[in-house]
């Protein structure tokens, strides 16, 4: 269970990259890069991006490559309502 604590630092780096995303549509992500930028782990960042797309703020355009090299590999993200932000 998160605290409030952790759930607005969860909602902070959200946002944070919801900014990242909007000053460069179509977004073609670095995860790595981004999460130094945010300051947050690669693996909370690809939680983050799963969050945003349920929640249905974002878009995740994946590559139809198969196998471990296709796994996980994001494209590109677009913004799905920038009147919401």
């Amino acid at each position: 269970m998160i605290g409030i604590i952790g759930a607005r630092a969860i909602v902070y780096h959200i946002q944070r990259l919801l900014s990242i995303i909007a000053e460069s549509v179509p977004f073609k992500p670095n995860f790595t890069k981004i999460a130094e930028i945010i300051n947050v782990s690669r693996n909370s960042l690809d939680d983050y991006f799963l969050y945003m797309e349920q929640a249905g703020l974002s878009s995740q355009l994946s590559n139809e490559t198969s196998g471990i090299r296709g796994m996980g590999k994001v494209d590109k993200v677009y913004l799905n309502n920038t009147n919401i932000i």
